[in-house]
């Protein structure tokens, strides 16, 4: 393709699922991170509704699919700092939802 949304696409899926796997490590209730190219899941251990409202909140949208999968399905024109952005976010959320903050 002339514009390379393909290569962007495999680039930046792989920097999406790279992060995520790290925050994988991070926190025990992250069971599963799967994805290919740019569609990419977070399988929660806990209820992920709560996640997805306070992104929201922050100016983040991601959605949660079967109450516990975070969906993440970024434009394939995305960028390495939009996804940095993104996934601040879900960290700070996935912090406070560890505290107590969110369920």
């Amino acid at each position: 393709d002339s514009y390379g949304l393909i290569e962007n696409s495999e680039k930046m899926g792989d920097y999406l699922l790279s992060w995520l796997k790290c925050l994988k490590e991070r926190f025990t209730f992250i069971k599963d991170v799967r994805g290919r190219g740019l569609m990419v899941a977070v399988e929660l251990g806990i209820g992920g509704g709560e996640v997805v409202k306070e992104c929201l909140a922050r100016g983040v949208l991601i959605n949660c699919t079967c109450e516990k999968v975070l969906r993440f399905l970024p434009p394939l024109i995305v960028s390495e700092k939009e996804i940095d952005k993104v996934l601040r976010t879900v960290e700070d959320v996935l912090s406070e939802s560890r505290n107590g903050v969110s369920s």
